[in-house]
């Protein structure tokens, strides 16, 4: 064997030991979330979370393939500001793992790598006061993180279920600073399309009012 092919098979060989390394490592080039937003919802009166606030994680590895089993966590540890997203403390829907303490809440994706949440919770908004107004939710597959998301509440000053106090809450948002928790649409801007999205949500059904503790008191 001449040294070109001593080397071009030792590069070869490299290459395949270094890409059954790195097989079934989340690789946050590849991976992938259905949306930059995640939306915190409530539930109707059967006691089921809005299916709008659907978001999915699609894991891959650096060959791009999907990997199963892995375990996807959604921390918002950086979305109080102070107490500004609020995540409910249980009654979150079924098979979503929570760690209140940690303030995380955690699935494990399927055969094709995906995972999709729906997490139940809103936000503490007295008028465009304290909030994130940036990406404050770190998305974390098997340890490694995939990147940052912001967080939007429908219930946005988390009382009472939906009401015409939580328009106002947005409406201050709108006409005040920033704040990503009035981001209904996930634009990374606030508009009327966002009060939009509220009064629809206010006039449908998943609007009842939000049980028990929060994670960010």
């Amino acid at each position: 064997m001449t040294g070109l092919l001593r080397k071009a098979a030792l590069t070869a060989c490299g290459l395949a030991v270094a890409a059954t390394a790195f097989a079934g490592v989340p690789s946050p080039g590849n991976s992938s979330m259905s949306a930059s937003c995640i939306r915190l919802v409530n539930k109707d009166a059967g006691g089921v979370a809005a299916p709008n606030g659907a978001f999915t994680v699609t894991v891959r590895d650096l060959a791009n393939n999907p990997i199963a089993n892995s375990t996807v966590v959604l921390d918002f540890n950086n979305c109080a500001v102070p107490a500004d997203i609020r995540v409910q403390n249980g009654g979150q829907p079924a098979g979503l793992v929570q760690n209140c303490a940690a303030h995380t809440v955690r699935l494990s994706s399927n055969a094709s790598g995906q995972v999709t949440f729906i997490v139940v919770g809103g936000a503490q908004n007295a008028g465009n006061g304290p909030g994130a107004t940036a990406a404050c939710a770190r998305v974390i597959a098997d340890g490694v993180n995939l990147g940052s998301v912001a967080v939007a509440a429908f219930d946005g000053n988390g009382a009472g279920g939906l009401s015409p106090g939580d328009i106002g809450a947005l409406v201050g948002d709108l006409f005040g600073s920033f704040k990503s928790r009035s981001d209904l649409d996930c634009s990374g801007a606030l508009s009327p399309a966002d009060i939009g999205a509220l009064v629809s949500q206010l006039f449908g059904a998943y609007n009842q009012p939000l049980s028990g503790a929060f994670c960010n008191p």
